[in-house]
């Protein structure tokens, strides 16, 4: 029973230690033109981070399309727009869009400047 447990562990933390690396390989391999080596990433994402129930960060998360599982080249494969307190991503993959809302930071002063999380 333990050693089922310290397996499994052991490859979370490995997946763990993985997926920014995929992340930065799915970026390369699009940079150069292989789109089925990127997609191939995308989706090795995706199976890692649910496979071993991983919370990703809010900054590798926000790179991920939710519709697709494509990973987000910013001017390259989706489109970025802000829109009545709203960050709106634009996949140009699978074609759909996410919306993100924006929090007001307040300053001392009472006024608010809009930023993202």
């Amino acid at each position: 029973m333990k050693r089922k447990l310290i397996k499994k562990i052991k490859a979370k933390r490995e997946a763990k230690k993985l997926i920014p690396k995929l992340f930065e390989k799915a970026r390369l391999a699009y940079k150069k033109g292989n789109k089925k080596l990127y997609k191939t990433y995308s989706k090795k994402i995706k199976y890692l981070y649910m496979k071993y129930k991983i919370k990703l960060p809010k900054i590798l998360k926000r790179q991920i399309c939710k519709h697709c599982d494509s990973v987000f080249l910013y001017g390259k494969n989706c489109r970025v727009r802000t829109r009545e307190h709203k960050l709106i991503i634009y996949c140009l993959e699978c074609k759909r869009f996410t919306r993100i809302p924006l929090k007001a930071k307040k300053n001392n002063k009472n006024q608010s400047n809009i930023t993202t999380i």
